[in-house]
């Protein structure tokens, strides 16, 4: 039996830039198991902005996708919440 991450939702700390459209995309293109990316401005302050980020897919990379968001300066602060699969081997 494995285990796939299908969810995660994460609170970030991000500068304005890029914009949560910009940051979806780049979250959709850059991470081939990413099916949907839902995020949501919690604060805006001066130069940075809290969001909630939401990614789902099939087997999720949580690597990866910590990888992506350290290369655009976003700051994971806490995870809320995880859905995980068990998957039975053939």
């Amino acid at each position: 039996m494995g285990e796939h991450i299908v969810r995660v939702k994460l609170d970030v700390l991000k500068y304005h830039q890029p914009n949560i459209l910009e940051l979806a995309s780049i979250l959709a293109k850059s991470i081939p198991s990413v099916n949907v990316v839902r995020i949501t401005t919690v604060e805006i302050n001066t130069t940075t902005e809290t969001v909630s980020l939401i990614v789902e897919g099939k087997n999720l990379d949580f690597k990866q996708l910590k990888e992506v968001l350290d290369k655009y300066n976003c700051s994971i602060h806490s995870i809320d919440e995880v859905v995980v699969y068990k998957v039975k081997k053939e």
